[in-house]
């Protein structure tokens, strides 16, 4: 009980907010309705950044997107036209820029920090009955543009990466026939040092056996020579 000490304050009216701001905070934290745990499956992971909103897949990005710039979740129909527009076609972030300027979002403090005005701007025009249809032409012929500058950008590098592919399989086989041609020589050079070498053995050969024969011609001469008597009766 507040101790009513100062006539200048309403305690009756401070009693009532208080009494107010707990009926709210019990109705916060009581158990889930039969009705309430239903829709639990379609409530998706909470993103505070554009980066990570534009990941998610095209119902996940139109539900957070709705639920991060009004704060409350997506209408099932006005889900159904969001999915219809990213199958057109539409960018995301134009999608998310509508969301972001529509008039709930707008009241909220939170969203003012995050600018798409130029996208905005763009959907905007791109949805009124006359210009629409030519805006839409344009932005389809815009991405087309970009995409050929995108492709003519990836024929370029993949053009120059085929010519490095070329050049180095070149350099490669130029310097594959330059080891075989100095594999070539070495078995070349190792064909004349064994010739070269079985030569010279069979000189050597050819020598020992001279030298043996006059080895014993000299043995026999020297033995003539110490029995003369015997040589002679011979």
């Amino acid at each position: 009980m507040i101790q009513r000490n100062n006539p200048d304050i309403d305690f009756d009216t401070v009693e009532n907010d208080i009494a107010r701001t707990l009926e709210t905070y019990a109705s916060d934290n009581t158990p889930a309705t039969p009705e309430t745990a239903e829709e639990m499956p379609h409530q998706d992971v909470p993103v505070s950044s554009l980066e990570t909103l534009y990941s998610l897949d095209d119902e996940t990005f139109v539900r957070e997107a709705h639920r991060l710039f009004t704060g409350r979740p997506a209408d099932p129909a006005l889900i159904a036209t969001l999915l219809t527009e990213l199958q057109r076609g539409w960018p995301r972030s134009q999608i998310a820029a509508a969301l972001r300027y529509s008039r709930d979002a707008r009241q909220r403090p939170e969203n003012n920090n995050v600018r798409m005005r130029k996208s905005w701007l763009t959907y905007r025009l791109s949805h009124l009955p006359l210009l629409g249809p030519l805006m839409e032409t344009l932005l389809a012929l815009a991405a087309a543009g970009r995409l050929k500058r995108t492709t003519i950008r990836l024929q370029t590098a993949l053009q120059a990466c085929q010519q490095s592919v070329v050049d180095s399989h070149t350099q490669l086989h130029e310097r594959l026939f330059e080891l075989e041609s100095q594999v070539n020589r070495l078995l070349l050079e190792k064909q004349q040092l064994l010739s070269k070498l079985e030569l010279t053995q069979a000189n050597l050969a050819t020598r020992c056996e001279e030298l043996e024969q006059r080895l014993c011609e000299a043995q026999k001469g020297s033995e003539n020579r110490s029995h003369p008597e015997s040589a002679g009766n011979d």
